[in-house]
């Protein structure tokens, strides 16, 4: 679903909708099921605004509705822990971020990275480059000064999320609209057959979303298994991306429809 093509919205009503979401799976994530009248008093909206963002999240599979008025999680799936995250796939991300950062990283250039595993991958790549890197992944700065990083980090802030180490939210976001980039570098969740990048939770998605809006060039580093359509948010669509990197990709209907995008397609040696 596209949601962002689907609803004419101003960039504020989105990001406040975007604030809504991210309200709602955390309650749900933390308690399992919640009514509508709890659900109306967190995130302060109107009812008819909150059975909107509902049945949205309800045609996505993300969310279902239940008995005496409830709402609850249905294909989210619960995300892995960093540390199992980063334990996954090393020789894949090391290739990928190898081609990223001898191909697309030039000194002098100002970097968005988020706070995936795949992207941190690329921090011991850059090290002895001179760049301005905005983040909002703790451990990407931990990564880059263990590296004696040479060149400038700023910190995002926003609201800690332990399960990726990062700092997110509307805080974070906001923060990277008063910067423009020239490389935004983000991992993904998922690649769908409709092209949609794709990602786990609001928390994330919002400063991804403002990531790829505010770079003049988006990279995606999606691993093999990220191929697939399933219950996720959509942060951007292919058609909005620079290069998709991956060291496989599906099979050559994939490859077709998404070179129709407009997106180039890279595989490293």
């Amino acid at each position: 679903m596209h949601f962002w093509k689907k609803n004419a919205i101003s960039t504020a009503q989105e990001e406040r909708r975007w604030e809504r979401w991210r309200i709602i799976f955390n309650i749900l994530e933390s308690q399992q099921v919640a009514s509508v009248t709890e659900l109306l008093e967190a995130t302060r909206s109107k009812p008819a605004i909150l059975e909107h963002d509902l049945n949205s999240l309800c045609q996505a599979g993300l969310v279902r509705r239940t008995a005496r008025n409830g709402v609850a999680l249905e294909g989210y799936h619960p995300e892995k822990s960093l540390e199992e995250r980063a334990a996954e796939n090393i020789e894949a991300k090391g290739r990928i971020a190898k081609l990223v950062a001898e191909k697309y990283v030039e000194p002098g250039m100002t970097l968005f990275l988020d706070a995936s595993t795949t992207v941190a991958a690329v921090c011991p790549h850059i090290a002895s480059k001179k760049l301005l890197v905005i983040t909002n992944g703790l451990s990407l700065i931990r990564v880059l000064r263990r590296e004696e990083f040479v060149g400038d980090i700023i910190c995002t802030g926003g609201t800690y999320r332990a399960l990726s180490n990062s700092v997110v939210g509307h805080g974070a976001s906001e923060v990277i609209t008063h910067y423009s980039a020239d490389l935004a570098l983000l991992g993904t969740d998922g690649i769908s057959s409709n092209m949609d990048v794709m990602e786990a939770h609001p928390d994330e998605a919002l400063v991804k979303r403002a990531m790829a809006r505010h770079a003049k060039t988006t990279l995606v580093m999606a691993l093999p298994d990220k191929f697939r359509d399933s219950s996720l948010l959509p942060i951007t669509n292919l058609s909005e991306v620079t290069a998709l990197i991956s060291t496989e990709f599906p099979d050559q209907k994939f490859v077709q429809a998404a070179r129709k995008t407009g997106v180039r397609l890279e595989c490293p040696a």
